[in-house]
């Protein structure tokens, strides 16, 4: 499972084997949960409030990159380095 970032403290990272819609995983202490890619609404989990908010805004800024990470993944080509 890639870590394509660390944002506030939380590690987002994309599963290869994946289902849809495109989404991130994002997992800080006891916390994890999945947002989708396009919009950023929670599918599942939690996280704390601020670490949530946070993670959207962070998603709103690099959605394309987000995006084009999890086409690569399921692609099945690397994804190297970090989005920040």
């Amino acid at each position: 499972m890639p870590t394509i970032a660390i944002v506030d403290g939380v590690t987002v990272m994309i599963y290869p084997k994946d289902h849809q819609p495109p989404h991130i995983h994002a997992r800080i202490a006891e916390f994890e949960c999945k947002l989708a890619i396009w919009d950023g609404v929670l599918l599942e989990g939690k996280l704390p409030k601020q670490k949530l908010a946070s993670l959207q805004d962070w998603l709103a800024l690099h959605r394309h990159e987000v995006a084009s990470a999890w086409n690569e993944i399921h692609s099945g080509r690397s994804f190297k380095g970090r989005i920040s």
